[in-house]
């Protein structure tokens, strides 16, 4: 029982770190705190800080890949099916999943995604996400005479788009019911912006 109770409260103690280090960065820009500010308000010393993490910076990467780590699970659950069997349900799946994902660690999402946030962190979840279905494209197009460059745009401006629609949803608060943000995503990846303009969705 005594080695357990060492690393849980490890990791009890770095998540008190994480969470106060999110609260600040929702209204302060990293490079206004300090270490002292955030001790301070956790209330433990620079010493344990430094058990954990080295600097502030390095408290925020230990953050963001924690969350990506969570997504790219997701992402390696679907991404694979999605490419090779192109079913829309499975794409629909993959997207409701990662939303809720999203909407389980929305505090930390709002943060970094937000004004004060890192803006660094938009390119990271779609590098990737992009390095995955591009690998998956690649495996699926093997036999033929690809352009990988071709492929990489693509998933540029589908990305960018996908994010962006995340960004607004977090951004508002999130009101739009998951359900209904995945029936829009699907009208516009597989009926095009132009479907989703033309016949909008009236329910109220």
């Amino acid at each position: 029982m005594t080695r357990i109770a060492g690393p849980k409260k490890s990791i009890q103690t770095k998540r008190i770190f994480m969470d106060a280090f999110i609260a600040l960065n929702h209204d302060k820009m990293i490079d206004k705190m300090s270490i002292k500010e955030l001790c301070n308000r956790v209330g433990l010393n620079r010493g344990t800080f430094y058990l954990h993490f080295q600097d502030i910076y390095d408290l925020r990467e230990q953050i963001e890949n924690e969350l990506l780590n969570g997504m790219k699970e997701i992402f390696l659950e679907f991404s694979k099916d999605i490419i090779i069997i192109r079913d829309p349900h499975l794409a629909r799946n993959a997207f409701s999943s990662i939303l809720a994902y999203i909407q389980k660690h929305h505090l930390y999402f709002e943060a970094l995604l937000g004004p004060t946030g890192d803006i660094s962190f938009i390119n990271k979840i779609k590098d990737n996400v992009k390095l995955l279905l591009l690998d998956n494209l690649l495996l699926r197009d093997k036999e033929k005479n690809i352009n990988k460059d071709h492929y990489e745009l693509i998933l540029e401006y589908g990305l960018s788009a996908n994010v962006g629609i995340v960004i607004y949803w977090i951004k508002n608060g999130m009101k739009i019911p998951i359900d209904e943000l995945v029936t829009l995503y699907n009208e516009l990846m597989f009926n095009g912006l132009a479907q989703g303009i033309l016949t909008p969705n009236t329910s109220s």
